[in-house]
């Protein structure tokens, strides 16, 4: 009975092996099978250009012929298979692949053993896994992975060695005549040019004669007298050249050092630096130190403290509000970041919260930024002090009148406009930056909210609201900088100071002392009205009537003096008693004299409801 061909792969076959190393295995097989398969199978594995691996199938089915078998070779007239084979192989889709392809060659019948061809597949495919240079020491001489430095053996390559004999082999590309195409390490060559030839490139492009530099300076000086002028590049005109150069008196060295005693024979090596070369010279100069000491004591003295000679050691800290290192290091962030600084005056005082320090600090190290004056709380003055602030203030700095109201505001479409004006001016930039500057409690933030129509920034009646700067996005190009309030040291009282607004009044000790300053400022009119009081002798009186018509009373009936004192100081900070300081006559104004104040109608803000109603019923009576 004749067998079916079987095809079987003895596990003791060797299907690997390392150089250097021989295999020497036994292999046993049962049956042979055609030579053509053995071919197509060489042939199917050459094609898909594998590795070899050396493997081993004896195709006798008689276990008598099965002997030890030598590396490679054939023994007797067994036909043996010599074939390597490494799979790179990733999915087992490709495997797969594979293992059809050579079911398909080998054209094994259906009655027969399919063992070899899963195990031939599975130990194809297997990866070679490889092997890292873990000793750090590279492979070849021509490896370039290696240290570069001290860790190189002696005589051994660098790795810019390498490089630089890899360099060697490069060969640039060239075209059937031998030109050069492209070569790595050779930059492209631009096509020669030739210049037009001109006597323009040997003479003077930039020159400008006495005459018209003379010009240029006249022009210059008439355009920086007006506010409302910029220079928008002034880094691209010669500055130098234009600016007029204060002329330094030459010191007369004679006068200090006579000429012999700095040469012949009773010259001074070094001049000493004495205080006083003698009795009358010592005299001198103390009496003109004496002198000197004085008249900056007799500065810092106030009016008050002049009239008694007395003044306080030591002032509280509340007075000191707005002047602290901190406060003043917020102001600096603000005017760093700044393009545009708006400093906001209060209308009713717009000298007294003015900040002369900011201003002179601005033009003397940012010259570069612009300030604009802002005059709020314009609701709070006449038309015709408004309008006379603003003839005097904008002769120094771009001024504007400005009334903060979320909904009813004035002034916010000439601000606004003044700030798309900067914007385009400043074109160079993504975005510009206005900061509000200012003493406390004068409206900054405020200013803000009316022209965001938004609450962003926290406001209250009261100073120092605003502890930290922040920024507030107006549009895409204009941002906006709230700063805390500022106040520069000056020789303001401390009655001054309470009447600028600068300290709480709910932090006085003492508010009645306060009370006979806002006496002498408010008309005695306005104080009738607003209080309903018809007359005073002094400003206790006025506390102790006002005290008994408002109910403000301790035990045993008698009035509390420190209750009236800090609501009528509430309502001077809150406007509700009508007080401003008028402008300066000015001689250009003669033509145009402006109404003094009797004949101008002044708003008259009343606090007391009851006073409002009788006014309404004797205007309806009248009627």
């Amino acid at each position: 009975m004749e067998q079916k061909p079987v095809l079987e792969l003895h596990n003791s076959i060797e299907l690997h092996h390392r150089r250097g190393k021989s295999c020497k295995r036994q292999a046993t097989s049962v049956h042979p099978l055609f030579l053509e398969e053995e071919r197509s199978l060489l042939f199917f594995l050459k094609e898909h250009n594998l590795r070899v691996f050396r493997w081993f199938i004896d195709l006798n089915p008689a276990p008598r012929y099965a002997r030890p078998l030598g590396f490679g070779g054939l023994c007797g007239d067994r036909r043996r298979i010599a074939a390597d084979a490494d799979f790179r192989r990733k999915t087992l889709k490709d495997q797969a692949y594979f293992f059809s392809q050579v079911k398909s060659l080998t054209r094994v019948p259906k009655s027969c053993s399919l063992s070899l061809v899963p195990a031939m597949v599975g130990a194809m495919t297997k990866k070679k896994e490889k092997k890292v240079n873990v000793s750090g020491k590279p492979k070849h001489s021509l490896d370039v992975n290696r240290s570069n430095g001290a860790g190189v053996d002696k005589g051994a390559r660098s790795a810019a060695t390498v490089r630089r004999l890899k360099m060697y082999d490069i060969r640039p590309k060239r075209d059937r005549k031998g030109k050069i195409l492209n070569h790595p390490f050779q930059s492209k060559e631009l096509p020669s040019t030739r210049i037009e030839p001109n006597q323009l490139y040997f003479v003077n492009t930039r020159v400008v004669d006495q005459k018209e530099l003379e010009f240029f300076r006249e022009e210059l000086r008439n355009r920086l007298s007006n506010n409302y002028d910029m220079i928008l590049k002034p880094r691209k005109l010669p500055m130098s050249l234009l600016r007029d150069h204060q002329k330094q008196a030459k010191a007369h060295l004679l006068d200090a050092e006579p000429f012999e005693d700095a040469f012949g024979p009773k010259k001074k090596r070094k001049r000493p630096k004495l205080l006083a070369y003698g009795y009358e010279s010592l005299i001198k100069q103390a009496d003109s130190s004496q002198d000197a000491f004085e008249q900056k004591s007799a500065n810092n003295l106030s009016k008050e403290e002049e009239e008694d000679g007395l003044r306080d050691l030591v002032r509280h800290t509340m007075f000191e509000k707005g002047q602290s290192k901190r406060i003043w290091g917020e102001l600096y962030k603000v005017v760093d970041s700044s393009d545009v600084v708006v400093q906001v005056l209060d209308a009713r005082d717009p000298q007294g919260t003015r900040c002369y320090h900011l201003e002179k600090h601005l033009k003397e190290h940012y010259t570069h930024k612009h300030m604009i004056l802002l005059l709020n709380k314009c609701d709070l003055v006449p038309a015709w002090a408004t309008k006379g602030w603003l003839r005097l203030l904008s002769k120094e700095y771009p001024t504007l009148a400005f009334h903060a109201s979320i909904n009813k505001s004035f002034g916010k479409g000439s601000l606004l406009s003044v700030l798309r004006q900067f914007s385009r001016l400043k074109s160079g930039k993504q975005a510009i930056s206005v900061g509000f500057v200012g003493y406390p409690n004068v409206g900054k933030s405020s200013v803000i909210n009316t022209l965001r129509t938004k609450n962003v920034c926290k406001v209250a009646p009261i100073p120092g609201e605003t502890k930290v700067w922040q920024y507030i996005t107006l549009t895409n190009r204009i941002f906006l900088i709230d700063c805390p309030g500022v106040v520069y040291q000056n020789k303001d009282s401390e009655t001054d100071i309470v009447l600028k607004g600068v300290v709480r009044v709910t932090n006085l000790e003492d508010a009645s002392e306060h009370i006979g300053e806002v006496l002498k400022r408010v008309k005695k009119e306005h104080l009738q009205r607003a209080y309903m009081i018809d007359d005073w002798a002094d400003e206790n009186d006025f506390l102790e009537q006002l005290c008994k018509s408002t109910g403000k009373l301790l035990r045993g009936g008698e009035p509390d003096l420190m209750t009236a004192a800090k609501m009528i100081l509430h309502d001077w900070q809150r406007g509700k008693i009508p007080f401003f300081v008028p402008p300066p006559k000015q001689e250009s104004d003669l033509s145009e004299r402006l109404d003094p104040p009797e004949e101008r109608a002044e708003p008259t803000i009343s606090s007391d409801r009851t006073y409002a109603a009788m006014k309404s019923i004797a205007a309806a009576a009248a009627v």
